[in-house]
């Protein structure tokens, strides 16, 4: 149990009780105290809660370039996310000899790689130098020390890439002709990779004739002349070599039918099984022991290492059937200027329907014919009914202009324009997004919300922050004051809500009158001739407090007090407190910066 306790030693304000607990993994309330408790696989000690994508200790290094020479100017690592899942890959860290070498470079918050794709990290962004003669290069987790993915190479050639064999497999070889940021192949002539994808053992009433569907999970053509298909190796029917010219597609499939092949599968079951020229190494099988009328046997997903059955089979289609297109996606938040709250800009695109969509080639671009290059969104990328999907620069390399710019959300043609927004300034850290998920209306967000749904809260005083307080006033003031601060780009309405001392003792809680609104940006003064709140000297609380009267929304608790010395956030809303010997009621307590509006409730005096 973590409790926190009233300086009586005796109350206890806040509890919550754990019964296991996993390494690096925290607990936390799903957002800044919310209710709800849950367990973060990225903690997030002195920020925000967020409830982060699935985390990145799956990814894996896919490929390198040691050695560029014509066909490349800089160094790159691609990463491969090999789950059916966006994940986040922010704070992880890519290095190379981890004793040595160039520094480790920490990847950006916000970065995200799609499901099934690619995330290629150039040395001009990176700063890690791989070694011509020999290298290794690392992927570790936030923590900078457990390594999670690691290669170690001997020697390098000019333009020529170390990669995975296929994506995300164990075996690793060279590329001559590298394939940064999509889908690694040894070329359009192997069908050594193709897969068996679904079959059709007893066909009844929707089919007249049994049926094998291969499928091809590369990124180009594939020649299968000569491969072979067979039931029960050494019995059975006789084994079928595939013609010779016969080729599939990049992604697509092929079926063989029973009145070609002559293959008859067993409906007791049997083995389906697919061979190489050689007629003795198989390449891919499966064995069912049972068949039910116009059920196929499928993977899961197409090139899924899950089997299970369709009652709809898909001859020639996706397993996954055939998904809703993105013609309905919608361009719903981006961010054309961060600064501190993050790294890089990014576009997020939202799914508005009850149904998984498919965005496979759609293309996100800025100034039609103009500005960055455009960027094609890889195959296999889908977004869940009513989610998110985020695509940040490093990945799409699309600049957006400070100045102002169009975001375009086009099909895959290129041309047709199926989502676009036109904006004309920015502001460091601020995106523009829809008012509210999908809406017609586009606001700003202090407070962006990346991957996740956008809420505008300026109906809500629970944003609002304890800024800085005088609880010993002498001679530059006559009155204590507490200063409230709105950290939003909206005005808030805190009509209820309660500004306390110790709570449960102490002076009287005070209760905020209707109508008082704290501009955006701005600050609220309550002066204890109005409060009554009289703070002590020797120590106390300050709370403030949701008009329910029990949910202490900001709190700060202090051990002493100096005269006319203040204590304050030492930058407007940010976590860190210290104490101010020239305090700034209704200023910024930085005092650079000019305070963009001022309510007092209650006069006061400043001795000169």
């Amino acid at each position: 149990t973590v409790n926190l306790v009233k300086p009586d030693g005796v109350t206890v304000i806040d509890s919550y009780s754990y019964s296991s607990s996993a390494d690096d993994i925290s607990y936390g309330r799903e957002s800044d105290g919310s209710p709800i408790w849950i367990t973060f696989d990225v903690p997030t000690p002195g920020s925000a809660n967020i409830i982060v994508l699935a985390n990145g200790d799956g990814v894996l290094i896919n490929e390198f370039l040691p050695d560029p020479y014509t066909l490349y100017t800089e160094e790159l690592i691609e990463l491969y996310n090999p789950l059916g899942e966006t994940v986040n890959v922010s704070g992880y860290v890519i290095d190379d000899i981890t004793t040595g070498g160039t520094g480790p470079y920490t990847i950006p918050l916000g970065t995200t790689i799609p499901a099934y794709g690619f995330l290629v990290l150039y040395q001009g962004v990176t700063g890690v130098g791989l070694n011509n003669a020999g290298d290794t290069v690392n992927y570790l987790k936030p923590d900078g020390a457990t390594v999670l993915d690691s290669y170690s190479y001997s020697s390098s050639s000019d333009d020529v890439s170390y990669g995975r064999e296929t994506d995300g497999s164990s075996t690793w070889i060279t590329f001559d002709v590298p394939t940064p940021g999509s889908t690694n192949s040894v070329g359009s002539n192997d069908g050594d990779f193709i897969l068996i994808n679904e079959f059709l053992p007893d066909p009844n009433t929707l089919y007249t004739e049994e049926w094998i569907e291969l499928y091809n999970p590369l990124s180009v053509d594939v020649d299968i002349s000569g491969y072979i298909l067979d039931d029960l190796i050494g019995g059975g029917t006789a084994p079928y070599t595939i013609p010779a010219g016969t080729t599939i597609p990049a992604y697509g499939f092929i079926l063989f039918y029973q009145s070609t092949t002559n293959l008859a599968l067993n409906n007791a079951g049997d083995d389906v099984n697919y061979i190489n020229p050689d007629g003795v190494t198989v390449l891919d099988t499966y064995t069912y022991s049972s068949s039910s009328d116009d059920v196929s046997y499928g993977r899961e997903t197409d090139g899924s290492s899950t089997w299970i059955t369709f009652d709809a089979p898909t001859p020639g289609e996706s397993n996954a059937g055939p998904l809703a297109n993105g013609d309905g996606v919608l361009i719903n938040e981006f961010l054309p200027d961060p600064y501190t709250l993050y790294s890089e800009e990014w576009i997020e695109l939202y799914n508005p329907s009850d149904v998984l969509v498919d965005i496979s080639g759609y293309v996100i671009d800025d100034l039609i014919g103009g500005g960055g290059s455009p960027y094609t969104i890889p195959f296999g990328t889908t977004i869940p009914a009513y989610g998110f999907i985020v695509f940040t620069q490093g990945v799409t390399n699309i600049g957006l202009n400070n100045a102002g710019d169009d975001v375009n959300y086009i099909m895959p043609d290129g041309v047709t324009v199926l989502d676009t927004y036109t904006y004309s300034s920015s502001a460091d850290d601020i995106s523009y997004g829809r008012e509210t998920d999908g809406a017609s209306t586009w606001v700003t967000f202090d407070l962006p919300t990346p991957g996740a749904s956008n809420f505008v809260p300026s109906s809500s005083g629970d944003y609002i922050l304890i800024n800085e307080f005088l609880p010993d006033p002498k001679t530059l003031y006559t009155d204590e004051w507490i200063e409230l601060y709105n950290p939003l780009n909206v005005d808030v309405d805190i009509s209820g809500y309660i500004i306390d001392d110790l709570i449960g003792g102490g002076t009287a809680p005070y209760t905020i009158p209707a109508g008082t609104v704290i501009p955006a940006h701005g600050y609220l003064l309550f002066y204890q001739s109005t409060t009554n709140i009289a703070l002590n000297n020797a120590g106390d609380d300050v709370n403030f407090i949701n008009p329910d009267g029990v949910s202490v929304i900001d709190s700060y608790t202090y051990g002493s007090s100096s005269d006319d010395i203040s204590y304050g956030r030492e930058i407007d809303g940010g976590p860190t407190w210290t104490t101010f010997t020239s305090p700034t009621p209704g200023a910024s307590n930085d005092e650079t910066v000019l305070p963009t509006s001022v309510e007092l409730f209650g006069v006061f005096s400043r001795k000169d």
